[in-house]
Parts: structure tokens; C-alpha cells; sequence
């Protein structure tokens, strides 16, 4: 499970992980898993390798994402990094990482395959200790509302930590080989949230702890993995679907506990990638208003310079003999 191509190890061992962000550790699966429709579960899109021979499958889906504007997919951190056993920017210059925003990845039509125009992890993320795992794709071109509508995200610290009370039932949707060795399905598994790090570090139990800004699921019947990376963890708010957090990590054996990055954790990385200030002369500049109002205050200074060269002019002229 060393390297992308070797698809028959990685069958075989898809629930196989080490204390490094191995290719194997992020494409786990979920387990007894449901089918998630287009109808239901279309913003939940695959990231993809195109063109990897394996095959009659056209794309291997590595990671999933969700799709939170028309043409930006949200994901996790190491989708988008390069690591020993994903050469992402060699792939990425390559033109071979696609969205495919259909139930099945293997030869989803045409009008459901989007090119990656730019990507951007979190700078903060460590691979060591999973530490904010999030990251963006965009597309070169929007993906149309029929295809699949964005999602709305969480980002009022004060609800997830509700959900989380509360016991709310969260949706785990994504990408990946399933307990009988099939993959580049979307699959979905219901369950619940038991804990949410607002701390540097909060203790799981004696030897494990999970990092800021994270939620867990215990596992029990099925569930994540410590993949589906990127894939949404869904919640219900006033009738509407919301994106939680991504599928970011858990342990090796895919039976005890699954870790995701909470999105209001890092609502203000989100906010400063997606939407960042223009630069001007060392002067931030927002929009046009704030330049319309910068040339008109530069000539309001001119004028009053104006007036005052007139009136010391004046007094000279004055006391000439």
C-alpha cells in the first residue's frame, strides 16, 4: 500500500494505518456504509486521480470533499499536501486531479468531472499531530445547481458544542474502499458526536489526544475511518443540511474512533482564503468605495494646498516695494 498504483494491496489492507499520513491512513473507508444518491448527497464529490490505468475505472477517488461554493470544494489538509505516497502537486501540474460530483467515480459522465484550477491547505497544518487538516480546491468552472448545490458550513462555536451535548445525529459521507473491498462509491453512515476540542489538546483517554478544533465519533457498527478524508460530516439545521466538519483521521483498525476538523475552528483562515484584501501601496484597500473615497480625500488635501500657497503668495506680493 505504498504507492497509488498498487490498487490490489491497497484493497487488501484499506483499513491499514501508522502514526504518519500514509496514502493507505487517508483513503479508508466507511464501513456498512448506505448509497448516497446525487439527490441527497450530491455536494459530497470525489477527488480524483484521472487516467490511472487501474482498469476499467476511469478515476480513483484518494479523497472526498464537499462542494461549499459553486466553484469550491472544501476538503482536508492532507488531500491537497504532497506526502510519500501522494505526489499531489506533480499530479495537480499534471492536470490529473479532478472533482467528480457523482455517486460513482469510476466512468461518471462527462457533465460530472471538473478541472482543479488552485488549491490551498491550512499553512498551520502538521502531519504529525493532524492539526488543523483543511483545505480548498477550486475549479476552473462552476458546477452547475442540477449537478449539485453548495452547501451551507457551521460556524457558531456555541452549536457544534450543542450538537455535541445534545447528542444530535450527524451524517459521515464520502469516498473509499468499503468492508468488501469495493471503492469510488459515495457512501454514507449515520451517527453521533461525543466530543469537541475547544483546548490545545484535549485527552481522548490516557494515551490518546485529539487537537484543537476537532469533534469525535466513537464507532460502532461502521463508520469513517481515518479517511473519507475531506468527506463531510453533515448535520441538520432548521430543515437545511450543514457541513459540520471534515473527515480528518482515526485509528488503526477502523473500529473505535473517527476525528474531524470542525469548520468554525477555522472560520477565519476560510474567510481570509476565500474572500482576501486587496493590496495597495501598503494600503488596504477593500473595494471601490474605499477607492473612490482615498481619491477623494487626495483632492480635498491638493485644494486646501492650494488655497494656502494663494493666500502666502498674496501676503508676499503685499510687503514687495
Amino acid at each position: 500500500m505504498k504507492k497509488i498504483w498498487i490498487i490490489a494491496a491497497f484493497l487488501l489492507c484499506s483499513c491499514a494505518a501508522d502514526d504518519s499520513d500514509t496514502f493507505g491512513t487517508i483513503h479508508s473507508p466507511i464501513l456498512y456504509g448506505e448509497q448516497a444518491n446525487n439527490a441527497d448527497f450530491g455536494s459530497v464529490v470525489a477527488i480524483a486521480i484521472a487516467g490511472n490505468g487501474n482498469g476499467d475505472k476511469a478515476y480513483y477517488a484518494y479523497c472526498s470533499g464537499v462542494l461549499i461554493a459553486e466553484n469550491v470544494v472544501l476538503t482536508a489538509a492532507h488531500c491537497v499536501t504532497d506526502d510519500v505516497d501522494l505526489p499531489f502537486k506533480s499530479l495537480f501540474r499534471e492536470n490529473k486531479i479532478v472533482i467528480v460530483a457523482d455517486e460513482n467515480a469510476d466512468v461518471p459522465a462527462s457533465e460530472r468531472v471538473f478541472e482543479v484550477a488552485d488549491f490551498r491547505a491550512n499553512p498551520d497544518y502538521d502531519a504529525l499531530t493532524n492539526m488543523n487538516d483543511i483545505g480548498l480546491l477550486w475549479l476552473k468552472s462552476p458546477v452547475p445547481e442540477d449537478v449539485a448545490a453548495p452547501v451551507p458550513i457551521v460556524t457558531d462555536y456555541a452549536k457544534v458544542k450543542s450538537i455535541v451535548d445534545t447528542g444530535q445525529d450527524v451524517v459521515f459521507v464520502g469516498f473509499g474502499v468499503d468492508e468488501n473491498g469495493n471503492y469510488n462509491q459515495r457512501l454514507f453512515w449515520t451517527g453521533k458526536l461525543d466530543m469537541w476540542c475547544s483546548e490545545s489538546w484535549c485527552p481522548m483517554d490516557k494515551t490518546v489526544k485529539i487537537p484543537y478544533g476537532t469533534v469525535k465519533s466513537d464507532l460502532e457498527n461502521g463508520g469513517p475511518c481515518n479517511g473519507d478524508s475531506g468527506g463531510a460530516v453533515l448535520v441538520m439545521l432548521d430543515g437545511t443540511r450543514h457541513v459540520l466538519a471534515v473527515t480528518s483521521y482515526g485509528d488503526e483498525k477502523c473500529a473505535d474512533y473517527a476525528v474531524s476538523t470542525s469548520v468554525a475552528a477555522h472560520q477565519r483562515w476560510l474567510n481570509n482564503t476565500l474572500y482576501p484584501k486587496k493590496k495597495s501601496g501598503g494600503c488596504a484597500i477593500g473595494g471601490g468605495q474605499n477607492v473612490e473615497n482615498i481619491y477623494v480625500f487626495a483632492a480635498m488635501i491638493l485644494i486646501f494646498m492650494g488655497i494656502f500657497v494663494n493666500r502666502v503668495r498674496s501676503k508676499l506680493q503685499g510687503y514687495r516695494i
